[in-house]
């Protein structure tokens, strides 16, 4: 969505409201990392035997458990800073890391599918675990919210411009 925005901005410079639309996005990824924090503070302080958070952090693949926690929890809250807040690209960067754990998980997908594939040849690919479906679910989805985010800015931009009243004069 930042990257088709982005893109968006370089092709309509003025014409459309796009500082609106990095600040919704702020505060959706600020809210995202809100409730995840919860979920996991939730799911620690409820179900600590249950809680599979300890064995992933000092397990064999700590690290990237690590790096997916930071990324994904605590990094999206850095946009609260206001100078980099608004930054298109620094924006781009927090949702790619945020995105480290789905791409982990992609890949494991792909890796366990591709070993099973091996055995059973007859087996047909299914759409989740097929190169494509990474560009069928981000970019696809991302230029769609994207038009609409800019659509429903500019769209209440014009709106309130055209009711504000200044000397008794509508505008």
């Amino acid at each position: 969505m930042i990257l088709t925005l982005l893109i968006l901005q370089l092709l309509f410079k003025d014409r459309l409201q796009f500082k609106k639309a990095y600040r919704i996005i702020k505060w959706i990824i600020i809210g995202y990392a809100i409730v995840n924090l919860i979920y996991f503070l939730i799911g620690l302080i409820v179900y600590p035997d249950q809680s599979a958070f300890l064995n992933r952090a000092t397990g064999k693949y700590w690290l990237s458990y690590w790096i997916m926690m930071f990324s994904a929890v605590f990094l999206p809250f850095s946009l609260l800073y206001k100078n980099i807040g608004l930054k298109p690209f620094y924006l781009l960067f927090v949702s790619v890391m945020m995105k480290i754990g789905w791409y982990f998980e992609r890949y494991v997908i792909f890796l366990a599918d591709y070993n099973i594939r091996q055995f059973d040849p007859e087996r047909e690919s299914d759409w989740l675990t097929s190169p494509w479906s990474g560009f069928y679910l981000t970019w696809i989805q991302g230029l769609i919210l994207a038009l609409i985010l800019i659509g429903l800015t500019t769209i209440i931009g014009r709106n309130k411009r055209t009711k504000t009243v200044h000397n008794n004069v509508y505008n």
